[in-house]
């Protein structure tokens, strides 16, 4: 039972650890987000980047890492195990990359902002070039300001909620990847016929 119990502690801290990488990652990816979209010249580019290096890439690490956990418990876990620790590494993650991206935006609040500049007019290019009208212009217009003004209006409520809405998120892609990677161990294993009664003397072939 101790063993079983230091077996289950020690994935704990794996996952925490993978939490970790992934967090640290997904972090620095967001920043590269952030410097491609303030120079991009196309609302394509900004989409396209956005959409492979904040959802595609970790996704991916994701993946991979929890396939990494089952590993170290011989290849077999259930949908619980799965999904714990799935959610300790993603929880961890997120907790960080908020985290990090908040302050990065106190610190550093002329790179996000030249970034919704730039989307800003690269929007209004492409729905113009479309031949949207200026109702819909004006309204995605107004929705970027007001995730301008978003930048300079930081407080530890909006903090708490934003990780309170994203570990929420989490969870739920947690439960989708623990269904996916689930592993029961088999409980019967083959074992050859000459084999399946050990305790029996072996037959000598009949002439």
């Amino acid at each position: 039972m101790d063993s079983i119990q230091v077996e289950s502690t020690d994935l704990k801290k794996q996952a925490a650890i993978y939490g970790v990488i992934l967090g640290v990652i997904s972090f620095v990816l967001a920043i590269i987000t952030l410097i491609i979209g303030a120079n991009a010249s196309g609302i394509m580019t900004v989409s396209f980047v956005s959409i492979l290096l904040v959802y595609v890439v970790p996704l991916v690490i994701t993946c991979l890492l929890a396939v990494r956990l089952r590993r170290m418990v011989g290849g077999y876990w259930d949908f619980r195990t799965a999904l714990s620790h799935i959610f300790i590494m993603l929880a961890v993650s997120v907790v960080l990359s908020t985290v990090g991206s908040k302050i990065v935006s106190r610190v550093m609040p002329s790179l996000e902002e030249r970034a919704i500049d730039n989307m800003m007019n690269n929007s209004i290019e492409s729905l113009e070039s479309m031949g949207f009208p200026d109702e819909q212009i004006d309204a995605t217009v107004e929705q970027l300001e007001l995730q301008k003004e978003g930048l300079y209006t930081f407080s530890f409520v909006n903090l708490v909620q934003a990780l309170a809405v994203s570990l929420i998120m989490y969870f739920i892609l947690a439960l989708i990847l623990a269904a996916i990677f689930k592993k029961e161990k088999p409980i019967f294993i083959d074992v050859p016929a000459d084999n399946a009664h050990p305790w029996q003397d072996p037959q000598e072939p009949k002439n």
